[in-house]
């Protein structure tokens, strides 16, 4: 847990992202065509394609969540496929 998100998981509002100015942004993510085809996450896991996976990943800086955030400015985005923790 944390200040932001005291249990073990939780979703963020766009005020508390920019209220906090993170340096970075982690996102999890997956595959998830299959239930939501074409939204907005990132192709991550077995499989993934890396140039659709990082064409994904370049359009979460410009989401309101992060306007004038310090990641935002320098582009720290990062993706991790959300299952990882699920798999050998």
């Amino acid at each position: 847990g944390s200040d932001i998100i005291p249990a073990t998981f939780g979703q963020l509002n766009p005020e508390q992202v920019i209220a906090a100015n993170p340096d970075h942004v982690v996102i999890t993510s997956a595959d998830w065509e299959a239930y939501v085809p074409g939204g907005h996450w990132i192709p991550l896991g077995p499989g993934a394609d890396p140039q659709v996976t990082r064409k994904k990943l370049e359009r979460f800086p410009t989401r309101n969540a992060y306007t004038g955030i310090a990641a935002q400015e320098t582009r720290n985005f990062h993706g991790i496929w959300h299952q990882f923790y699920n798999s050998p």
